[in-house]
This record gives structure tokens, sequence and C-alpha cells, in this order.
């Protein structure tokens, strides 16, 4: 917090103070279940049932037997358990009972699985969404037309629950099996990471109307943002110069389920934008743009700004209005 009240006016960074809030699992789990429980979960839906470990322990395995006495015959339920701040899917695992296969003291986030992903080409994936925002008081939001799909390297079934390829879409990690397709063209609907475009293209070609999707997307996006908006707004206010000092580019990963129900999965605040490939040079290098332009960044004559300032010091300190 000490180093955004060092800020100058003409200094921008790319973080809000708090934004923490969202970046680690735990806290994003905290402040969305606190959000839906202020105003219903009706009103917040696109978060699956998550619980913070140790902590939620008791309220997680109280879940999960009443789940499995409303489970039909034959059905398992599954969790997905996460490490705080993990990245790279690193430490991601799937279980079906958290009473054994959950340490007791385990520091964990367990969230319930969505066994029933929208695949294409019988392949999982998620959609990572690049959102900015420029001020959360009011709030101002943008979500950049192009984002990124990032597919499994191996085809979707919910009995391989051990097969990491088939149910986890981290790039970082499919990347490393020798199945991964790495496309060198400018092509953006082949291989396994493809543009957001393509995606909807794809599902529309199915006769899937796409626009509803992308409206509770927007709500998804709007209303995570208003979980942590008080919170960095108090931040702002107490540790940052001036409002126009702070922006976030985010990174959300969401999922789609097979009723193209949006779920989010995560928010990154520390996005990776290197580019590996043309797809990812070409919709990385248009978001850093776009970005810029949007802040309207201007070079500042640092010896013309300090004389100002030290003018208006002058000014204040003789009572003098210039």
């Amino acid at each position: 917090m000490n180093e955004f009240k060092e800020l100058r006016e003409f200094q921008r960074v790319n973080h809000f103070p708090g934004a923490c809030l969202l970046g680690r699992k735990d806290n994003c789990a905290r402040v969305c279940n606190k959000f839906r429980r202020t105003f219903g979960s009706e009103n917040f839906e696109y978060f699956p049932k998550t619980f913070v470990c140790p902590g939620d322990r008791a309220k997680l395995l109280a879940d999960e037997t009443e789940c499995k006495g409303k489970a039909k015959k034959g059905e398992v339920s599954t969790w997905i358990v996460k490490p705080p701040a993990g990245c790279k899917g690193i430490g991601i695992r799937l279980v079906t009972d958290p009473s054994t296969q959950i340490k007791e003291g385990a520091t964990v986030v367990v969230s319930r699985y969505i066994d029933k992903p929208c695949l294409i080409n019988k392949t999982k994936f998620d959609l990572r969404l690049y959102v900015a925002v420029t001020s959360l008081n009011p709030l101002r939001v943008y979500l950049h037309e192009h984002g990124l799909a990032r597919f499994c390297t191996v085809k979707y079934s919910n009995k391989k629950r051990k097969s990491r390829f088939a149910h986890l879409t981290n790039y970082s990690l499919n990347k490393n099996n020798p199945d991964f397709k790495r496309v060198e063209g400018d092509t953006d609907d082949e291989g396994h990471k493809w543009s957001i475009r393509a995606v909807w293209e794809n599902l529309e070609k199915a006769g899937v109307s796409t626009e509803p999707i992308k409206e509770r997307i927007n709500d998804l996006i709007v209303k995570t943002l208003l979980a942590v908006e008080k919170q960095i707004s108090t931040n702002m206010q107490l540790a940052v110069p001036q409002r126009k000092n702070c922006f976030e580019l985010f990174g959300f990963d969401v999922i789609l389920d097979e009723d193209y129900k949006p779920w989010l999965v995560e928010v990154n605040t520390a996005l990776s934008l290197a580019s590996d490939a043309p797809l990812d040079k070409k919709i990385k290098n248009q978001v850093v743009t776009e970005l810029l332009h949007m802040l309207r960044i201007q070079c500042y004559d640092r010896k013309r700004l300090e004389e100002r300032l030290e003018r208006d010091k002058s000014s204040r300190l003789l009572g003098v209005c210039l």
C-alpha cells in the first residue's frame, strides 16, 4: 500500500490496491460467496459451489453428504481441488470423496466440478477473456472483443478423472503433451488454441445462438467485479493519490457447460502476455495496444512537471491562487 502512496500524477500502475481479492483463488471464493449470500444465489449463479479449507471443511463434508443423499443410483459427485495461489495447473486434482481424499488441515480451495462441459470436437475447452478496468468508482469495465480458447489435448471423459490432459485446460500444462498441436499459420480454428471468434462461429454453425451466452458472460464479469468494488475503492481512497494512477487488465477464465451456461473458473491478475504462436501475438498485441490507447498514455516532461508542482506548492504556502 505504501508504494501506491508514492505514485506521481504521470505514473500508471497495472494494478489496483487489493486486486489480490480476485487474483487468489481463496480470496476470490470468499468475496464471491459473500456477494452471493448478500444478494441471493439467483443473482450470482455463475460461481460453482466452493469451499476454502481447512476453515470450510465441515461445510464441505456436510454438502457432500447431502449430495450423496440426493444422487441417483450410480451417480458420483466430483470436486476439483486447487492450491489457493497456484498457477499453470500445478497441484490441481479431481476427487470424489473429500472426506478421505483431502487431508484434514489441508489448505486448498474445493469447488464443485462442472462434469458436463460444452465440448468442441469432443474436447473440453475454456475461454480466456481480457477485461480492462479503468475505474472502480464509478465502475468502468471494457471486455475486449478478441480472446482465446484453450483446449485440452485428450478427448473428454468424466470417467477418466486422473487424465489431467482431458480435464485441465491450462495451456502451460497441455503444451507438454506429445499430442499438442501447435499452429504456426494465421488460422484461428485449428490445433489446441483458438480465438474466441472461432468458437462463436463453431457454435453458430451447430445452431446455437451465441448472443445470450455473451450477455451472461458480461453479467458474470460485472457482478464479479462488484463483489470487490467496495474494498478496492476504499483502498484507492486511502492509498492512491489520483484515481487515474491505477488500472487493471484482468484475465477472466470461463467455462461453458453443456447448456451453454458460463461458469467462472478464476480471475488472473498476473496474466501471461507472452506470445509463442502467431494467434497469441495477434490477439495479445491488439489487447495491449488498444488498452494503452484507451488509457491515453502521454509523455511527460518531468522537469517541467517538477517546476509546476513547486510553483503550486509555493502558491499554497503564500495563499495565492494562480
